[in-house]
C-alpha cells in the first residue's frame, strides 16, 4: 500500500516549511519498526511514491524515507538551523531509491539516447545520464547507474536495453552476463527437426 495519509502530509509539510525537528515512527524495508529523529528539509515525489528528505540526527548523515512508511509523524516544536550542505533534493531522493537498497549496484554505458533507456529504466529503477558527444564521438550514449538484489536479476534487467553497453562495474556482472548470453545464444540455434 503506497496510500499517504493526508494528516500525516500536512504535519510533514508544517514541520518542512517551519524548519521543526520531527520524530518519525518508521517502518524499514525489512519491516522493522524504528524511531528516527531528523530534520525535514523537503518532500519529493519520484514516479508513484512520495518520499522525504531529511537530516537524520542520530545517524548523522542525509536520509530518505518513503512516506508510505511512515506510520505517525510527532512534531516537536523545535525550530532547527537549516544546514549548508544540503543536497539537491530530487537528486539525492532519486539516487537513495535507485541504489541504496541493493546489494549489487551496476554502472553501464549505454551506446542509446538518453530518452530511450528512460523508456526502459524509468527514474524509480536506476539514473540515466546523457554523456557529451565528444567523449563518445559514435553517437548518442549514457550511463546508467541501477541496482538488483542478485547479479542474474541485474543482467536480465539489462538485457532489455535498447543499445549496446559496456559494464563498468561491477566485474562480477560481466561473468554472469557472458554465461546467460551464452545460454541465450545456444538456445537460439536452429535445431534440425529428429527424423
Amino acid at each position: 500500500d503506497t496510500q499517504v495519509e493526508p494528516e500525516l502530509l500536512l504535519d510533514l509539510g508544517h514541520a518542512v516549511r517551519g524548519t521543526e525537528q520531527v520524530r518519525l515512527d518508521y517502518r524499514d524495508r525489512t519491516g522493522r519498526d524504528t524511531e528516527r529523529r531528523v530534520e525535514p528539509y523537503r518532500i519529493v515525489v519520484l514516479g508513484r511514491r512520495w518520499y522525504l528528505l531529511s537530516y537524520d540526527l542520530d545517524r548523522a548523515d542525509w536520509r530518505t524515507f518513503r512516506l508510505d512508511r511512515i506510520r505517525a509523524v510527532h512534531r516537536s516544536r523545535w525550530r532547527f538551523t537549516p544546514r549548508p550542505d544540503v543536497p539537491d533534493p530530487a537528486t539525492h531522493v532519486q539516487h537513495s531509491v535507485t541504489t541504496a537498497p541493493y546489494a549489487h549496484l551496476a554502472r553501464v554505458v549505454v551506446h542509446a539516447p538518453a530518452a530511450e533507456v528512460l523508456e526502459c529504466f524509468p527514474p524509480t529503477y536506476g539514473t540515466v545520464t546523457e554523456l557529451r558527444p565528444d567523449d563518445h564521438p559514435d553517437g548518442p550514449a549514457c550511463r546508467l547507474e541501477t541496482g538488483a538484489a542478485d547479479l542474474d536479476e541485474l543482467a536480465w534487467y539489462l538485457g532489455r536495453l535498447p543499445g549496446p553497453f559496456v559494464v563498468e562495474s561491477p566485474d562480477g556482472l560481466r561473468e554472469r552476463l557472458a554465461v546467460i548470453g551464452g545460454r541465450m545464444s545456444r538456445a537460439a540455434d536452429v535445431v534440425d527437426p529428429p527424423d
